[in-house]
């Protein structure tokens, strides 16, 4: 029974990591993070947006015969 057991079915003795793999690494986890920030910056300036009075007034009002009140 193999519970419990662990095999190395590949041991070539050579833990030296490969070539390029940091540098990809670390390009990956840029771009992740990027896009986390500008997912969050583009989130921040609509919620503003959408609760400016210009904004309201030019797409809101009218729409379905809403009144400013209405849309606020």
């Amino acid at each position: 029974m193999a519970a419990g057991m662990i095999v190395n079915v590949h041991d070539d003795g050579d833990d030296v990591p490969t070539e390029g793999s940091r540098t990809y690494a670390i390009i990956v986890c840029v771009f992740a993070a990027l896009g986390g920030l500008f997912f969050g910056y583009d989130q921040g300036v609509t919620s503003g947006v959408l609760i400016m009075r210009s904004f309201l007034e030019d797409y809101c009002v009218g729409w379905h015969n809403f009144t400013y009140e209405q849309c606020t």
